[in-house]
């Protein structure tokens, strides 16, 4: 059986952005090491990762193997943001990330992110933050993207380990209330 992803898909959208963005600028998470690169980067910041509403529980029982499984099911809504620092005056942050957002809306780019469970559900103005960088101010602009996608994990557990087939009425046990 495989299990699926429980979260969003991390190692995808570095290299999916990067991409895009025909940039030639690496992209990376806040996380990891800054690549070297003469030309500028897009670093990747978790903004939030929250449900949207209740999660849901489906059970499965396969009587001739005798195994249960329970799938719990939960929308997710992604906010990362995207900060693009352009090392060249020639270049401006702000029109990279206008790029990303274009190229984010065609068929080819949708089809990428949604083989990945990714949905674009919105994003948000581009704020130009200019930056100081080896004494010297660079192009340095912000964006958040919220995507959705649907959390999966699979429980699974043997018929011995699973359901409560019978209770003992007569146990006795400290808390409870036995009449």
């Amino acid at each position: 059986m495989t299990i699926p992803r429980v979260g969003p898909p991390y190692d995808f959208l570095p290299a999916f952005i990067a991409s895009i963005s025909g940039s030639g600028f690496p992209c990376f998470w806040d996380t990891d090491s800054r690549p070297i690169s003469p030309l500028g980067y897009i670093e990747l910041h978790e903004m939030s990762l929250a449900s949207v509403n209740n999660d849901e529980i489906r059970r499965l029982y396969n009587v001739s193997t005798g195994e249960q499984t329970t799938a719990f099911l939960g929308s997710r809504k992604w906010v990362v943001q995207a900060r693009v620092g352009a090392f060249t005056r020639n270049v401006r942050a702000g029109e990279i990330l206008e790029r990303i957002k274009i190229r984010l809306g065609k068929p080819l780019s949708y089809n990428q992110y949604a083989n990945q469970g990714l949905a674009l559900i919105d994003w948000g103005s581009t704020i130009s933050q200019p930056i100081q960088a080896d004494s010297r101010m660079i192009s340095s602009s912000v964006c958040e993207f919220v995507f959705g996608f649907r959390s999966v994990d699979i429980d699974t557990l043997s018929e011995s380990e699973g359901w409560i087939e019978q209770v003992d009425s007569g146990a006795n046990v400290p808390g409870t209330y036995t009449s």
